[in-house]
């Protein structure tokens, strides 16, 4: 009986050796202060298996060993994980895993955790595309500290990833079709929303999230489905001053309006409440996300270009506003204001009283029905 209480303990002995970790502290203090969102919302258990992950995730490793961590843990933290570090875009947030229980009565119980994650393969062409994407991350870095203000900097971001970033349709088709994925598409990376210019929401996400994150902003992957159609989306919550406003890239890039293609940016989802996300999106609530209050620094606040009601007198003042450009946005509070707008605007014929300059126009309403886009 001692041989085989020994050969336990030597058992458990190896194994926590060769895993390298320790025993989780229950009265450990949760870290709260940090640039990660998901990290900052964990309990101080959850954080430490985090960390272990995290060490063996930089140094592009893909499988991990876990002493005292069970099935659900090791869901939470490592999808936290992932969402929070778009740096390491070669990680997928599946994985495969193993679990054993050690146990000797009235001594220990413990679960060892041996998980794979399903990732790109690891080789020298990785490697290569680590430093595209560190070499591009601080191009674009860079570029937008030369602005003065918070604003403009995210302005920056916003316009270079929408302006430089194509909507990979065939990588969105193979996720709707295929049932079981063995690879990681850079299209759902930041890799190849800022290095190929070709992504999926989650390219568009996680692109402006790294930008974000280099540049010391809280900024995090929302998650949830489109109100119209129900297909599965995603987007960002970036937190300015101390505040947190929704982005959406992904719903900002040009579409085809009237079957003729349009150079244009949306700014719809530009730092909007979750009040207002919700007119158009569908969150969801399992996952770690804020509530988004901000209103200072929407797009079409901050600019003036928002009226809570349609008055022609305050859409000529607008409109003046941006004479400049190609494009003239206003926004409301609600859709039926919009519509109030396009009848005197449009079919009324009063734009063209405020300007002459465009001989031919198009217009439409935004997604939710409250913005009206004016462009040649």
């Amino acid at each position: 009986m001692k041989r085989k209480v020994l050969a336990v303990l030597m058992s458990f002995l190896l194994l926590v050796s060769l895993c390298g970790c320790v025993f989780r502290s229950e009265n450990a203090v949760a870290e709260t202060n940090t640039i990660y969102y998901g990290y900052n919302n964990l309990n101080a258990v959850e954080q430490s298996v985090y960390n272990e992950i995290l060490e063996d995730a930089k140094n592009m490793e893909t499988t991990f060993s876990l002493l005292d961590v069970n099935e659900a843990e090791l869901e939470k933290v490592y999808q936290t994980l992932v969402y929070d570090h778009p740096e390491l875009f070669w990680l997928s947030d599946g994985y495969t895993y193993s679990l054993r229980n050690f146990s000797l009565p009235f001594v220990f119980e413990l679960n060892y955790m041996s998980f794979t994650a399903k990732s790109l393969e690891i080789n020298q062409e990785l490697n290569q595309k680590i430093t595209e994407l560190n070499e591009k991350v601080n191009e674009i870095v860079n570029k937008a500290n030369a602005f003065k203000t918070d604003y403009e900097k995210v302005l920056f971001v916003y316009d270079y990833i929408v302006e430089n970033t194509v909507y990979d349709d065939e990588t969105a088709d193979k996720l709707d079709t295929e049932e079981a994925l063995t690879t990681v598409y850079p299209a759902q990376t930041a890799y190849g929303c800022l290095v190929e210019g070709s992504a999926i929401c989650s390219g568009y996400s996680e692109g402006f999230q790294l930008i974000m994150q280099e540049m010391g902003f809280v900024c995090g992957n929302a998650f949830g489905k489109d109100k119209e159609d129900g297909v599965e989306h995603q987007w960002n919550f970036l937190q300015l001053e101390d505040e947190y406003y929704f982005f959406d890239l992904t719903w900002g890039d040009p579409k085809d309006i009237e079957n003729k293609e349009v150079d244009y940016k949306s700014y719809e989802f530009f730092g909007v409440t979750t009040k207002q996300l919700e007119l158009t999106h569908i969150l969801d609530e399992t996952r770690i996300m804020p509530e988004c209050l901000g209103e200072k620094y929407n797009y079409y606040r901050y600019n003036g270009f928002y009226a809570d009601n349609y008055y022609y007198s305050s859409a000529r003042d607008i409109i003046k506003k941006q004479l400049n450009g190609n494009q003239f946005s206003i926004m409301f509070s609600t859709k039926e204001e919009c519509e109030r707008a396009k009848a005197e605007l449009f079919n009324k014929g009063k734009f063209f009283n405020i300007t002459t300059k465009f001989n031919e126009i198009y217009y439409y309403t935004g997604v939710a029905g409250n913005l009206l886009i004016i462009t040649k």
